[in-house]
């Protein structure tokens, strides 16, 4: 019975200890404010042009959400209205679509 006290009184101390660190309701408003500033709109995808290389891409924009590919690359970035955005390359950039409701509208097709 005095161990399970003992642990009960472990655990009791580690909670008072690590709450006083960070709430639950801090962290929450941490992500919501890093989230809001990584967060892209259309307007900053213009500046893409095609040829610009991958690490270029990701160094402008972050880590993609995803890499929806299948033969090529094609990262998948949410805008803060929610759309998508799609970057399609090999080694460079081949094209640049906006994606709203499944609809697609081309913003940057690499020329031959």
């Amino acid at each position: 019975m005095s161990r399970i006290i003992a642990n009960h009184r472990i655990i009791v101390a580690l909670i008072v200890v690590l709450s006083g660190f960070a709430s639950p309701k801090s962290i929450m408003a941490e992500n919501q404010t890093s989230n809001k500033h990584s967060m892209k709109t259309l307007a900053d995808f213009r500046t893409i042009k095609a040829g610009d290389s991958a690490d270029e891409i990701r160094k402008k924009f972050g880590e993609p959400e995803k890499d929806i590919g299948s033969g090529i690359y094609i990262y998948q970035y949410r805008l803060e209205d929610n759309s998508l955005v799609w970057v399609g390359f090999t080694t460079t950039v081949l094209y640049v679509d906006h994606v709203v409701d499944g609809k697609k509208t081309r913003l940057v097709k690499k020329t031959q």
